[in-house]
């Protein structure tokens, strides 16, 4: 049986709401927004990342369709066509080129990935 705690909430204000983790689903939701705004702001995209990022994602629908390559051994995988998304093959911050080629991958791959290289 797992335990629950108290929501702490986002900035000090719990909901008291019980869960299993630290926050209920509806804080933790808007504290990964939260640092997916602070984490975007540290780095933006230009409009030209942007748009290479999203012909990147097009060009392989057309090519694949709605799958994953897959990362770590899970292998092809269908997923909805919005979970899609082009990044580096090679991490910028651990070191690779801004400029590189995009690879296409899910966002659970993407983030399962981290600043591993992939080809």
């Amino acid at each position: 049986m797992p335990i629950l705690h108290r929501c702490h909430g986002v900035g000090g204000e719990g909901c008291g709401v019980l869960s299993e983790g630290v926050r209920c689903p509806a804080h933790t939701r808007v504290r990964e927004r939260g640092r997916t705004r602070d984490k975007r702001a540290q780095r933006p995209y230009t409009a030209a990342e942007r748009d290479r990022r999203a012909a990147a994602v097009r060009a392989w629908l057309l090519r694949y369709g709605p799958r994953c390559p897959g990362t770590r051994g899970r292998g092809w995988h269908e997923v909805a066509p919005e979970d899609l998304t082009a990044e580096h093959g090679h991490a910028v911050a651990a070191g690779g080129d801004e400029s590189q080629s995009l690879t296409v991958l899910c966002r659970p791959c993407n983030s399962s990935k981290q600043d591993r290289y992939i080809e």
